[in-house]
């Protein structure tokens, strides 16, 4: 069995919210355990960075 990467957080250079994929997003419809690449196109994805 292959070994889980961490998955990391990430930060928007704009407004300062921090993506934690071990705690998902209740309030944006994302599930605990989605990892930042898995996110759909309109969720937050321009300004951020690891």
């Amino acid at each position: 069995m292959p070994e889980e990467k961490p998955l990391k957080k990430y930060r928007c250079t704009v407004c300062g919210y921090v993506y934690d994929p071990t705690l998902g997003d209740p309030e944006g419809r994302i599930t605990s355990g989605t990892p930042f690449e898995n996110l759909p196109d309109n969720a937050y994805k321009q300004n951020k960075q690891p």
